[in-house]
């Protein structure tokens, strides 16, 4: 037999240690059993370009465009921009066209001397929509 102060710690301790893991197996269980998609941080700027007439023609009918135009930078990727889309503004994308631009280069010719520089590369996407 173990003394009363003794079995008074050891039932303290396996009560503590007993609502942690009671704590853990319900946030497993939360964890696994939710449907929800993982929170989504992007780290990407989308600059929107001018529509076509196709896509203001289905503005002026209060429709979606069937196609979207941006700007990015070289390194995003198509799943990026695609779940971007679909997580942050709800839009269902069929498909994602990418190209790679140069900057174009420039000149400035002073008096003294000519500097040259360059604008940063972009990527250009075309998003197509479901309807």
């Amino acid at each position: 037999t173990t003394p009363p102060r003794q079995a008074e710690r050891e039932e303290g301790k396996r009560r503590a240690t007993q609502g942690t893991r009671e704590r853990k197996m319900s946030l497993r269980k939360a964890v696994s059993g939710a449907t929800r998609l993982p929170i989504y941080f992007p780290n990407m700027l989308l600059n929107a370009m001018p529509l076509d007439k196709a896509g203001l023609d289905a503005v002026a009918k209060g429709l979606m465009p069937p196609q979207l135009k941006f700007r990015v930078v070289p390194s995003v990727g198509k799943l990026e921009i695609k779940n971007y889309l679909k997580t942050i503004y709800g839009l269902d994308v069929k498909r994602v066209h990418t190209a790679n631009y140069q900057g174009k280069k420039k000149t400035i010719r002073t008096k003294s001397r000519i500097i040259y520089y360059r604008k940063p590369d972009y990527k250009s996407v075309t998003v197509e929509l479901n309807q």
